[in-house]
């Protein structure tokens, strides 16, 4: 019964308050203002589009789900990718088609680390001729998004 009831749970959106809502578009002007980037034009449109839909939402008083913030996300992935990587994409479209970049935004998030900082644990494993399992051999990653080098 309560497996039954977890995947009812994860099959329903989930809803957040308006407070919540205003405070994550907050979060990404300030992210936004904070990094400086120029947007493409294209992920500013999107961006734009995405910020007017949930402001209209909150205004008609109207239920905000995660599903209508995810955009959040994406916009942030395409600000902390590295340099190179952002000048590749012009639109978030072609970064989730990107089957690396959308498993090192999952590796990122489970290390609780930017996915810029994920991509140069890559690039290091890379250099040493190795692969994923040698960045968590040689590293421990915090919930606050601390990189600890494991010494021996």
């Amino acid at each position: 019964m309560l497996k039954l009831k977890k995947r009812i749970k994860n099959m329903t959106p989930e809803l957040h308050k308006p407070q919540y809502a205003q405070e994550q578009l907050a979060d990404l002007t300030k992210t936004l203002k904070k990094e400086k980037l120029q947007l493409t034009p294209e992920i500013e449109e999107y961006t734009r589009n995405h910020i007017r839909a949930v402001q209209d939402k909150l205004q008609a008083g109207q239920d905000v789900h995660e599903r209508d913030l995810e955009f959040i996300e994406n916009v942030k992935l395409w600000i902390f990718m590295p340099e190179g990587l952002r000048e590749k994409y012009s639109n978030i479209d072609e970064i989730r088609k990107d089957g690396d970049i959308m498993s090192g935004r999952s590796e990122a998030k489970k290390r609780h680390i930017s996915l810029k900082k994920w991509f140069l644990l890559l690039y290091m494993a890379k250099t040493a001729g190795e692969g994923r399992e040698w960045i968590d051999a040689h590293f421990t990653f915090s919930d606050k998004g601390e990189i600890k080098a494991n010494t021996k």
